[in-house]
């Protein structure tokens, strides 16, 4: 088990205890660790470690060892972990869709210490584009149906962490259709440059949120108010988009 150690140590010791039991996995092409924590910048309760295992060759065999590993590391790690599986024919492929935001890679695990490799998928660029907007449709309506089933069993927190991060996809997924740009940090600027119609308030709202997400974490009031914010910006930003989208694609 791990010690009880500050957040920085303990996200560093669960990415070193992942690089050292992946690469035992048979035929693993590459190990992937994207996001925030692959700059040691997550912020503790709100931020993914988000891993990636590239495989030669995907099987029964190979699926269950990464099940195995992604147990031990949730039974490790007390933040959220995922770990996606990716075929190498997949990976290298043009029209990989990986995720859910434009295709981009952030930083790559070959060795110690951790090292940046940028590696960009921003070739057919009209079927990236494309694939942003079926994910869009499916973003929307997967926020709707999570409210609509919530129930007072289910974590509050986990409903607004995922509610929220979900906004943050569809703004980059959006910016990304219209202007061909990968945005990881989204800017107000930039926003209100390519919506001008819309309020970009709330852009300020999940970045203050993130930031203060251990304190409005415990506030019910506050999360009541979180979720009534998302849900006005979401419907009303996809409703905006979708003239511009019609006018992409439709002839």
């Amino acid at each position: 088990m791990f010690k009880q150690i500050n957040p920085d140590e303990l996200q560093a010791e669960a990415i070193d205890f992942f690089f050292n039991e992946a690469e035992k996995i048979k035929k693993v092409h590459r190990l992937l660790l994207r996001g925030s924590g692959s700059h040691l910048t997550a912020t503790r309760g709100w931020s993914d470690l988000d891993f990636s295992v590239i495989l030669h060759e995907i099987n029964y065999d190979r699926l269950c060892e990464i099940r195995n590993l992604y147990r031990q590391l949730i039974d490790l790690f007390p933040d959220k972990v995922s770990i996606t599986v990716v075929s190498t024919q997949d990976f290298l492929s043009p029209l990989h869709h990986h995720g859910t935001k434009p295709i981009y890679y952030s930083n790559t695990l070959e060795g110690r210490p951790l090292f940046e490799l940028k590696t960009h998928f921003i070739s057919l660029e009209k079927a990236l584009k494309l694939d942003c907007t079926t994910n869009l449709a499916y973003l929307i309506h997967d926020l709707r149906r999570r409210f609509i089933v919530f129930n007072d069993k289910e974590d509050i927190r986990t409903f607004v962490l995922h509610l929220l991060r979900r906004t943050r996809h569809m703004i980059r997924d959006s910016m990304y259709i219209l202007t061909g740009k990968e945005v990881e940090d989204i800017k107000s600027a930039d926003f209100q440059k390519i919506f001008p119609l819309m309020d970009s308030s709330f852009l300020n709202v999940l970045t203050e949120t993130k930031i203060d997400w251990p304190t409005i974490s415990t506030n019910s009031e506050k999360i009541e108010h979180l979720i009534i914010r998302a849900y006005s910006f979401i419907e009303s930003f996809y409703e905006h988009l979708i003239p511009s989208m019609n006018q992409l694609w439709l002839p």
